[in-house]
């Protein structure tokens, strides 16, 4: 039996969790941006716009369009640097080169390949409290088998095929977050954003609370604090990468568009077989001050 859990567990855990980090990938008061907790709209076209204050990214792809309502009040840096690439045309012709369904959209390398960037490097914008990650314990790996373990003896899962079963029955995202509930129910070391700082992440208490949900974009990096011109749309809600990924806005119409690029025939390294275009994006509805982008001085 022990056998068998392990070999599960990557194919759970794992297998639909891969990493986006590659650029080339207490008592605080909270401001809160509204985010739609799984309902993106009718026929997954879009949510609805949060404010309309905020400036707006139409992305125009040989797929369709895909527009983006950018949380300024969020992560203005952030959109700072979106808006001005995207005026100075950085990001046109610039492909989406890696797609995963089920999990998000990658694009904004001008090479293509992942490793490319702006020639600039740029601060997260992440408050970690407003995100909840000072309760969230941090879990190890054995308490994570250990909590599959109890919730697959619950369901009786003994082999893959009744694995199949009961996720058929009672779906993924119930089966995970019973997962997730006992693994932090048994962890007991530091919490997740102490953890997060002991990596090098910083946090700002001040900004509102973005999560990496369904929908939103937010910046593929390096790891902290390197961000560039690289993105990435989440087709699911990746919960996992908050406090690692600025997230800066969410797409409010062409969700669609992104189910079907999500959809598409991929190669090896997760790049679409055909190639899917950025041919513009155009900014509108821009705030009346300048978009100057604070860099990361070397």
């Amino acid at each position: 039996m022990k056998k068998l859990f392990l070999i599960l567990l990557p194919v759970i855990f794992f297998g639909c969790k891969p990493s986006v980090n590659d650029e080339g990938a207490s008592q605080v008061q909270v401001r809160e941006v509204q985010v739609p907790d799984g309902n993106i709209g009718e026929e997954g076209k879009g949510a609805e716009i949060m404010s309309e204050n905020n400036p707006i990214a139409r992305i125009n792809t040989n797929m369709g369009d895909i527009v983006i309502e950018l949380y300024e009040d969020a992560a203005p840096n952030t959109v700072a640097n979106f808006v001005s690439l995207a005026e100075e045309g950085f990001y046109n012709g610039v492909i989406f080169h890696r797609v995963i369904k089920g999990f998000m959209a990658q694009g904004g390398d001008p090479d293509g390949v992942g490793t490319g960037g702006p020639g600039y490097r740029f601060a997260d914008e992440i408050n970690a409290i407003a995100l909840g990650l000072d309760k969230e314990k941090e879990i190890g790996q054995g308490q994570m088998q250990a909590a599959q373990r109890e919730v697959f003896q619950k369901y009786g899962v003994d082999s893959q095929e009744k694995l199949n079963e009961v996720v058929a029955e009672i779906g993924e995202e119930k089966l995970m977050k019973e997962i997730m509930d006992a693994a932090n129910a048994l962890a007991t070391g530091a919490s997740k954003m102490d953890a997060l700082i002991s990596d090098g992440y910083s946090f700002d208490d001040s900004l509102p609370s973005v999560p990496v949900a369904y929908g939103t974009i937010a910046m593929a990096n390096a790891g902290p604090n390197t961000n560039g011109s690289q993105f990435f749309i989440n087709h699911k809600d990746n919960f996992f990468l908050n406090g690692k990924h600025t997230a800066f806005g969410m797409v409010v119409e062409g969700m669609n568009v992104i189910d079907r690029i999500c959809n598409l025939p991929t190669d090896g390294r997760d790049r679409p077989v055909e190639d899917v275009i950025m041919q513009t994006v155009i900014i509108e509805n821009k705030r009346d001050h300048d978009y100057t982008v604070i860099k990361i001085e070397d």
